[in-house]
């Protein structure tokens, strides 16, 4: 009898713990602005008018804030720091959240946080990052169109610190505005965050990374990068620009602009893989990519850039400031052709001095230059050239 007794009471207490682990069913809450009531948001009925509202009511693990069709303004951001999903009903064509040029659009702090299927647009963040989102400590943004937001200087459009996620998005027409430390003019990723599947268009930033930049890493992936300017003097990086580590990979990086790598320019660390780099343009050097310090570009395709001064295709080093230091870079594996440049059409390896680059495995072909149209060296005897060159055009 004993023994039966603990055995119930056993099996009483192992129920009890697995119900325990279980949480509480989430709950949905409505948000719409021409609700019959203002609240408590439990139905349509009486949805709340406002975002901030929901959310704030939101507080269990998956709950989820449902927004109808409609333009939400603010006049302050909208702060989300519960492991909650934010949703729209219709998507982003139908639901917006609008900054109103006066605010941040949208501050996402909880790791397991979801925002998804909205128009985010007029945020402003005025001394700060991040002008239509700032996604701290993990987050993920999908299924949004961030168009039209500022921030003076990191992340026009989003800024993305540690570990946030963005994906199936559309980052177009945002901007940074400081010309000394406005970097990423459409997002700024600063350590391990992931850019998946965007369009990344119409973007400038007052310095650096005209479309996005990538800082201590943090991965872009299957996207396009179009159409995007680094608008400073000797900014770098028109579409793309990696600094201290970061990769993008299977993207399409054309018709951007910048000072110095129009396509790409990587500072200290970074890879770009498997990636079209196609008509982009720079005033100085590197037309397609620039390579400053160490960096890789592998199994890219590398066509109809352009640069005014140096490097139509590919420069090594910098023709700004022949002062700095310049280590171990490698181009492998790629096709360099019909690029246009001063001097080294193809690629240029500048400036004379301690620049170890290779350029490995390529075909090189169809480039023209003022004087070399394939490959360059103004460098030390240090750089080494393992290529397949077809003969290149001099005009």
């Amino acid at each position: 009898m004993n023994s039966a007794r603990r055995f119930l009471a056993h099996l009483l207490f192992c129920c009890g713990v697995v119900l325990s682990a279980v949480p509480a069913h989430a709950a949905t809450w409505h948000v719409w602005t021409n609700s019959p009531a203002n609240g408590p948001g439990t139905d349509w009925s009486n949805a709340f008018h406002d975002i901030q509202s929901a959310v704030d009511v939101a507080t269990s693990t998956g709950d989820v804030v449902l927004v109808t069709n409609g333009s939400y303004l603010l006049t302050g951001q909208l702060n989300i720091t519960n492991p909650v999903t934010l949703r729209s009903v219709a998507g982003a064509p139908w639901t917006t959240i609008d900054g109103n040029g006066v605010t941040r659009c949208v501050y996402l702090s909880a790791s397991n946080a979801l925002i998804d299927g909205f128009r985010v647009t007029g945020g402003y963040a005025a001394g700060a990052d991040g002008g239509g989102i700032y996604i701290d400590s993990g987050g993920t943004v999908q299924d949004c169109t961030v168009i039209s937001n500022q921030a003076t200087y990191r992340g026009g459009g989003i800024f993305c610190l540690s570990a946030g996620r963005v994906r199936d998005c559309r980052i177009v027409n945002n901007r940074t505005l400081s010309s000394s430390s406005g970097e990423g003019g459409g997002i700024h990723v600063w350590y391990s965050g992931l850019v998946d599947t965007c369009e990344i268009s119409g973007n400038q930033s007052g310095e650096d990374g005209g479309g996005i930049q990538i800082q201590y890493g943090g991965v872009l992936q299957n996207s396009v990068v179009v159409s995007n300017v680094a608008d400073a003097a000797f900014g770098s990086g028109g579409g793309v620009r990696l600094r201290y580590g970061g990769l993008a990979q299977n993207c399409r990086i054309s018709q951007n602009s910048a000072g110095l790598g129009g396509g790409a320019w990587i500072r200290a660390g970074g890879i770009i893989r498997a990636c079209v780099i196609v008509s982009n343009s720079a005033v100085y050097c590197g037309g397609g990519v620039g390579l400053n310090e160490t960096g890789l570009v592998e199994r890219c395709t590398v066509a109809n850039n352009t640069a005014n001064m140096r490097g139509g295709g590919i420069s090594f080093g910098s023709s700004v400031d022949s002062s700095w230091p310049y280590y171990a870079s490698a181009v492998r594996n790629c096709l360099i052709v019909s690029n246009h440049a001063a001097v080294g059409g193809g690629v240029l390896f500048f400036p004379a001095q301690v620049m170890r680059g290779a350029v490995e495995n390529c075909t090189i072909y169809s480039n023209e230059a003022t004087t070399v149209g394939g490959v360059a060296s103004l460098a030390s005897t240090n750089s080494q050239v393992t290529v397949t060159v077809i003969p290149q055009s001099v005009k």
